[in-house]
């Protein structure tokens, strides 16, 4: 994970030369930034890409998660 880490570390960085501010301290935000991944990764392989509920819930695929999963980390670090 901490090779992860560190390539998530320089994304941080092109949001404080736009002059924005992070959520916290970069050390925080990265953790958080993984916990993320992980869960999700995790969620995601536990339920074989269905969300919402086995009444209403459809398999996402792959493209689908990561374009959603990247647009909301994308929102959550740049407002």
């Amino acid at each position: 994970m901490a090779g992860n880490v560190d390539h998530l570390d320089d994304h941080l960085d092109p949001i404080a030369k736009a002059g924005r501010s992070l959520p916290g301290p970069p050390e925080l935000v990265l953790a958080m930034f993984a916990g993320l991944l992980d869960g999700f990764s995790y969620r995601w392989q536990l339920s074989e890409g269905r969300f919402g509920g086995q009444s209403k819930g459809r398999a996402f695929d792959e493209d689908e998660a990561i374009d959603t999963l990247t647009e909301f980390i994308y929102r959550a670090l740049n407002g």
